[in-house]
């Protein structure tokens, strides 16, 4: 086979493998290092009961989320590093679990992560 007729038949496939499995791929890697998390604001709200002659007002405060201007939700996104995978791995208490031996193997099985 010719090189350019291998060339026809394989680039294609490289191609649509690289844009859809490793770029989502890396982008989520990516991703997973940060943290997006939306905007709240507070809001101190007053509603009253309709009386005539006895009016019940409540003053109550409210967290809502801040809109732009095109009514989409304002977020704020955060580089966290490897402190999410610190939180959902727990390095420290695995450690401290195998340095026990056999037994220290049920407190492994004890951690959130471990459990599934």
């Amino acid at each position: 086979m010719k090189r350019r007729t291998f060339l026809a038949f394989v680039l294609p496939s490289l191609v649509m493998m690289i844009v859809f499995i490793a770029g989502p791929l890396l982008s989520v890697i990516w991703q997973s290092f940060h943290n997006t998390q939306r905007e709240y604001r507070d809001v101190t709200v007053e509603t009253c009961t309709p009386g005539f002659l006895r009016q019940v007002c409540k003053t109550e405060l409210r967290s809502e989320p801040v809109i732009d201007d095109q009514g989409r939700p304002v977020t704020r996104t955060s580089f966290v590093g490897w402190a999410s995978y610190r939180q959902l791995l727990e390095p420290d208490k695995l450690a401290a679990a195998l340095q026990e031996g056999w037994s220290g193997l049920s407190r492994v099985l004890e951690l959130d992560f471990y459990k599934a």
